[in-house]
């Protein structure tokens, strides 16, 4: 392991080692949870390009109605449908034509 890289994961190496000698390495153990609190706290940048720049701005939420919610289009043009908000996407119970309105999504 190199020094400025944390593993969060379990190698393939590690795995086979735990098998094999049926012997479990709980310092490894202590490292990836740590490490895991770690990853825990990070918070991703909203917009990241193709090309690894990260933009940053604000909401204009001067004019916005009270009790509204702030946010960013990704599709271009207007559209009606019946307005879904997902807090976790296990829980999500999304048809087609709905709205998605969450605080993050991952286009995979």
């Amino acid at each position: 392991m190199q020094a400025n890289v944390i593993e969060k994961e379990v190698t393939f190496e590690e795995l086979h080692e735990a098998v094999t000698t049926n012997q479990l390495d709980y310092q490894i153990v202590i490292e990836r949870k740590n490490a895991y609190r770690l990853y825990e706290k990070l918070n991703p940048p909203r917009v990241i390009t193709s090309d690894g720049d990260i933009i940053t701005g604000e909401y204009k939420s001067e004019n916005l109605p009270e009790n509204a919610i702030a946010g960013l289009a990704v599709s271009s043009g207007d559209i009606e449908g019946r307005a879904r908000v997902i807090l976790n996407i296990e829980d999500a119970d999304l048809a087609d034509g709905d709205i998605l309105i969450t605080s993050f999504t991952d286009p995979s």
